[in-house]
């Protein structure tokens, strides 16, 4: 037994002995290990790295995801179901407002280059333009090109300023789902229910259209096809879009003349029509020429809507300002005059500012209003009473002393409204046009008296900068001194106790249900306004903060943010 052991463990060392015989290298000497050399790894990444590994590229904007949600705050929300005359019956909540649901803005791209700093302020002018049209302005740089499938198809394949707009339309195509490409020196300058800007900002598309040389549209499926075409046609000696789109084949591109809803500030223009303008009085030239557009449209008069002017006089007076300086004519006009290039004009003429007690829907007018909560206008309508002393004398006060219920929504409205309609209908009359889309040929805006209007959101509602306050021909607004007392006192109480001790914000808001619950119309009036204006607001900053980080023609207020 023991030998057949040994010999079963002598054939195991032997079987082990052969295998590393034939399976270990012969030489077991180490390697010397090579040193890596990274002479200049930042160039290295940018130049072979896919560009979703680039770390060092610069910031782009990504294709916009699906839009499925219902956008809401603590203070509103959208719904279909917004022109019920009183948003608590959807809501459930006194405190919050149904509001309709956000009219969707058309993209509008224009690309930029880095390193044209100095027209900056012309991209801004650009931006605010067409902002306040209902358009989504974005600016695009090279680096949206550089993420296009045929970037490197068309890297230094043609000439320098053909291959700038091949750039042009490879950013176009990257980030875009179709829209409108235009120049930012290609300005919108016309009233806001223009049969052009409406058509563009329906933003409904079929195929590509070149309108002039600057301006583009199309829907996405088309821009690809177009520019698949671009770069199978073009040749170093192309030196421009316009040469492919005239020997394109039928219904590929579809070409029309500028739209007159467009003012024309490229090079070839200025250099034409104004040739002593120094490129720094470029946008203040686009500006003056936007403010003087506005003013022709509306030419009639800016109707500030002041029921009880001389009672209410302190809860109008923001709004007074903001007409006074919005008829007056821009004072900072380089070429007074001067006209733009989509219509013919006269010297500019201030347009009269009308105080009227009730709404009107002339379409050559402008209105303006600014609508005071009920504690507002019982408090300023007899100073020598305090609401906010006594909650028991004070909810006496309210039923027994102000029999009108609704006072200020039923005389805001009559006319157009007759007497005895209800504060139902009145509220639904308000609020259909405070919410008029874009394309009404009615114009207005509405802020609660005790929130006006951010002073920096002013140039994106209009689309233009106005001169400030103190350069405005406004007077100081006269009235009751004492009446001005109580009011900055009440817009602290209105607006949840800010101006008072913690301990008083129960009493206070005790009595300001009870005002509200005797004023449903006037009310709801109110919340409706304030909330239809904080959520134009967050939009604007919303997008704002969303095109900071690319730092292309932005304000001062934008930086800031």
């Amino acid at each position: 037994m023991a030998a057949r052991r040994y010999i079963l463990l002598l054939s195991a060392v032997s079987i082990i002995s052969l295998t590393f015989n034939f399976l270990l290298p012969t030489n077991l000497t180490p390697h010397k290990v090579r040193k890596l050399s990274l002479p200049n790894l930042k160039s290295e990444i940018k130049e072979h790295a896919p560009n979703s590994l680039n770390f060092f590229k610069p910031a782009t904007h990504k294709p916009p995801p699906p839009s499925n949600s219902t956008a809401s705050s603590e203070g509103w929300f959208s719904s279909w179901k917004w022109l019920n005359p009183f948003s608590s019956n959807i809501a459930k909540n006194e405190e919050r407002s149904a509001l309709p649901p956000l009219e969707k803005r058309c993209p509008v791209y224009t690309f930029f280059e880095d390193g044209d700093k100095k027209e900056d302020e012309v991209l801004l002018a650009w931006r605010r333009a067409f902002w306040a049209q209902g358009f989504r302005p974005l600016v695009l740089g090279r680096a949206e090109a550089e993420e296009h499938g045929l970037y490197r198809v068309v890297k230094g394949r043609f000439g320098e300023g053909f291959e700038k707009e091949v750039m042009r339309w490879l950013a176009w195509g990257r980030v875009g789902t179709g829209g409108v490409l235009v120049d930012y020196r290609i300005i919108p300058m016309a009233p806001r229910d223009d049969y052009g800007l409406t058509a563009f900002r329906r933003c409904d598309f079929d195929g590509v259209a070149r309108y002039g040389n600057c301006l583009f549209a199309g829907d996405k499926s088309s821009v690809d096809i177009f520019l698949k075409y671009i770069t199978d046609t073009a040749t170093n000696e192309t030196t421009s879009i316009e040469e492919i789109s005239n020997t394109a084949p039928d219904g590929l591109i579809h070409t029309e003349p500028l739209p007159h809803s467009f003012a024309d500030y490229t090079p070839s223009v200025v250099a034409d029509r104004w040739p002593d303008l120094s490129a720094a009085q470029l946008p203040v030239l686009i500006n003056s020429h936007l403010h003087e557009a506005f003013l022709s449209t509306y030419n009639t008069s800016i109707i500030l809507l002041s029921p009880l002017h001389i009672e209410l006089q302190p809860a109008y007076a923001v709004i007074a300002t903001l007409a006074d300086r919005l008829s007056s004519c821009p004072p900072e006009n380089p070429i007074p005059g001067s006209c733009p290039s989509n219509r013919h004009c006269d010297f500019c003429k201030k347009t009269p500012v009308a105080v009227k007690p009730s709404m009107s829907q002339d379409p050559s007018t402008f209105l303006l209003a600014a609508v005071p909560h009920p504690y507002t206008y019982y408090a300023l309508m007899d100073t020598t009473f305090s609401l906010s002393e006594n909650i028991q004398r004070s909810i006496r006060y309210v039923r027994t002393q102000t029999r009108d219920r609704d006072a200020w929504l039923q005389k805001a409205t009559t006319p157009p409204l007759k007497d005895g309609v209800g504060a139902g209908t009145r509220i639904l009359a308000v609020k259909e046009i405070i919410a008029a889309p874009a394309s009404a040929s009615f114009s207005s805006l509405w802020a609660s008296a005790e929130a006006p209007i951010p002073e920096e959101e002013v140039p994106w509602i209009f689309g233009f900068t106005l001169a400030s306050a103190a350069e405005s021909e406004n007077e100081k607004a006269a009235g009751d001194e004492r009446r001005n007392v109580v009011f900055q006192k009440t817009v602290g109480e209105v607006l949840g106790g800010k101006k008072v001790g913690k301990e008083d914000n129960q009493k206070i808001a005790r009595i300001r249900w009870a005002v509200e619950a005797w004023n449903l119309g006037s009310a709801e009036a109110w919340k409706f306004t304030g909330a239809f204006v904080e959520r134009m607001v967050q939009e604007r900053r919303e997008w704002s903060a969303s095109e900071k980080e690319f730092g292309r023609g932005l304000s001062e207020e934008e930086k800031k943010e």
